[in-house]
């Protein structure tokens, strides 16, 4: 693998970390899905499950 891929790798990792935390915490409260960092988490992984289609 390239130096180059590197921070993209990293990114990509980061947003699926970042994603399952945020899905967890909405499970582990039951929050709703008004809850914006609920929402957001979930569509982060959405546009990754997207992305790794390809």
């Amino acid at each position: 693998m390239s130096p180059m891929k590197w921070p993209l790798v990293f990114i990509v990792v980061f947003l699926l970390l970042s994603g399952v935390f945020y899905v967890e915490l909405c499970k582990n409260r039951e929050i709703t899905e008004n809850n914006a960092a609920c929402t957001a988490g979930t569509a982060v992984m959405d546009l990754e499950k997207e992305a790794y289609k390809v």
